[in-house]
């Protein structure tokens, strides 16, 4: 087998469907790739002006780090931060003879109930960020399932006013992301009237499994 086709799921998916591309506001997509949401969502992303909810205590977050790894070969660090945010931090091969370390702070959320973790993310035509989220399920000490949105449904909810918010394109082309500015109780209606199964794709779910290191 050629060496090149060992490369991991997220460094493929990123090299395949975001090698070069820009969104109209002035995001290098190549940021996106260690918020794990590009290796599950593709091109169609939801992003939140401000992360709704309840954020998760220091305590609840800190039984999330460790190493986690998933079916494909991926393989994440996770450690803790000062201000309660969890520093996930994972390698993607960029050549034949180099691998690029990416890394992006993710903060753990409830709303109602149901448990996202929203990763930030900043433009260079504006100051503030926002948040590509997924969907946790299945929390347990050592498995994890990250689920993302499913960003047309999420599309048409902004363009029908059930969820505020915008549409914004890539430069020459025809993908998007789905930008919320709904507040939490307006998410949290959304979530209570509408099926999960409709509002995330679970055929792009991300399982995760802790990597238990010996005990020294």
């Amino acid at each position: 087998m050629p060496e090149r086709q060992e490369e991991s799921l997220l460094s493929t998916v990123v090299r395949e469907k975001l090698p070069n591309a820009q969104l109209s506001d002035g995001v290098d997509l190549r940021t996106l790739a260690s918020l794990l949401v590009v290796a599950l969502s593709g091109c169609q992303i939801v992003h939140f002006s401000e992360i709704p909810g309840e954020r998760w205590s220091a305590e609840r977050t800190n039984e999330m780090r460790g190493w986690w790894s998933s079916a494909q070969g991926d393989v994440y660090q996770a450690a803790t931060r000062f201000d309660g945010g969890l520093l996930i931090g994972t390698l993607s091969r960029r050549s034949e003879d180099k691998f690029e370390a990416m890394s992006n702070v993710g903060t753990f959320s409830s709303l109602g109930e149901h448990d996202f973790i929203f990763f930030e993310t900043k433009t260079r035509n504006r100051d503030e960020p926002t948040y590509g989220f997924l969907l946790v399920k299945n929390i347990s000490d050592d498995k994890l399932v990250l689920i993302p949105p499913n960003g047309p449904r999420f599309a048409e909810m902004i363009d029908k006013s059930q969820l505020a918010g915008k549409t914004v394109h890539y430069e020459n082309s025809t993908e998007y992301i789905a930008l919320v500015t709904s507040k939490s109780d307006a998410f949290k209606e959304v979530l209570k009237s509408n099926k999960t199964e409709d509002l995330f794709d679970f055929n792009q779910k991300l399982e995760l499994s802790r990597i238990k290191l010996p005990k020294k």
